[in-house]
């Protein structure tokens, strides 16, 4: 098997930007505002819970949801 480098470096500067940006502005606005790691986490959690929310609202518990199946985005040749 042959390694790809382009795509390796690819997906590792992928990683250095979506982990470690965050991080680092984190990091960097709790020094300059001498605020508490909890208004991070709590930021962390409500934007997690919103994803969560969102994800079961648009795919539900079976593969078609009440809003694909003509609430909200009714598909394409639909009789609702």
């Amino acid at each position: 098997m042959q390694i790809n480098w382009v795509l390796l470096f690819t997906y590792v500067i992928q990683i250095i930007i979506e982990i470690g940006l965050p991080v680092a502005l984190a990091v960097w606005l709790i020094r300059k505002y001498q605020s508490t790691w909890m208004l991070i986490i709590t930021g962390v959690a409500a934007y997690a819970l919103s994803e969560f929310i969102n994800t079961y609202a648009l795919k539900g518990p079976r593969p078609f949801s009440i809003m694909a199946r003509c609430r909200f985005l009714p598909p394409i040749g639909s009789p609702c």
